[in-house]
């Protein structure tokens, strides 16, 4: 959730790990930042790593809906379920 680069970072590498991955911004990705670029960045990642993007989008719950145990435990990942507006 957020469009920072650290929030970009961590889309980038979870989708190589084979995620799937989408990122949740209100307004602009990389505030502060050259938008020019910032806007060459997001669809770089869109059509190269396969990262998803939800421009104006805020989450109004977060859900754990399975898992938890790690993959040690024979559980799995943790999948959460998302609900967000677009707003």
């Amino acid at each position: 959730v957020g469009g920072s680069y650290v929030a970009l970072e961590c889309a980038g590498f979870m989708a190589s790990l084979g995620f799937d991955i989408t990122v949740m911004y209100r307004s602009i990705l990389l505030r502060g930042f050259d938008q020019d670029i910032a806007g060459m960045i997001g669809e770089h990642m869109k059509d190269h790593t396969g990262v998803k993007f939800a421009p104006r989008a805020t989450p109004t719950s977060i859900v754990k809906i399975e898992g938890g145990e790690g993959n040690e435990g024979g559980g799995g990942p943790t999948r959460y379920r998302v609900t967000w507006t677009d707003g």
